[in-house]
């Protein structure tokens, strides 16, 4: 779902010459790439306004299961009760008011699909955003794996060592 376009950066593109490998971490359930401690201040925010988002579909999913149905039952009776009433005092067919739209009952049980349907898309997401954010770290640490190999066999002024010195006995 998500493939890393812009990591691994080549070493001559980071600034200071040195690669800093990014570590994984998550804040409820949120992954993200923590480069440096502490995370910047516009991180935090898109983790807060995240969290905000789906504290507030939890909580309305579960006001709705909870209150909102039996009320919902009501409505429905008391609007079946009107319907069936009134048609009869005019002398017309029972059920006639009704404009064909959704009951209260219905509009509550789609509400609480599309909400379960979007927490649950937010999910998958989140788990996919991780598996990708896995893969920069994996590929970020074996650059700089091959890059410290690399820079190990230099000599002291980024020469390839011609032939290592014996050490000197005294």
């Amino acid at each position: 779902m998500y493939a890393p376009t812009a990591r691994p950066l080549p070493l001559s593109k980071l600034s200071g010459g040195v690669r800093k490998v990014p570590s994984l971490d998550e804040a409820n359930g949120i992954p993200f790439l923590r480069i440096r401690k502490p995370e910047s201040h516009g991180l935090s925010r898109v983790i807060r306004q995240k969290l905000h988002k789906r504290q507030w579909r939890i909580t309305r999913v579960i006001k709705l299961k909870e209150a909102d149905t039996a009320e919902a039952a009501w409505e429905d009776d008391w609007d079946k009760a009107v319907d069936d009433l009134l048609p009869r005092q005019r002398g017309r067919k029972a059920g006639g008011l009704r404009d064909g739209g959704d009951t209260f009952g219905q509009a509550v049980r789609k509400n609480i699909t599309h909400l379960t349907t979007m927490l649950e898309a937010e999910r998958v997401d989140r788990i996919a955003r991780g598996k990708a954010m896995w893969n920069i770290v994996e590929a970020e640490t074996a650059l700089a794996e091959k890059e410290r190999q690399e820079k190990g066999s230099q000599g002291p002024k980024g020469t390839p060592h011609a032939q290592a010195k014996a050490p000197r006995h005294i």
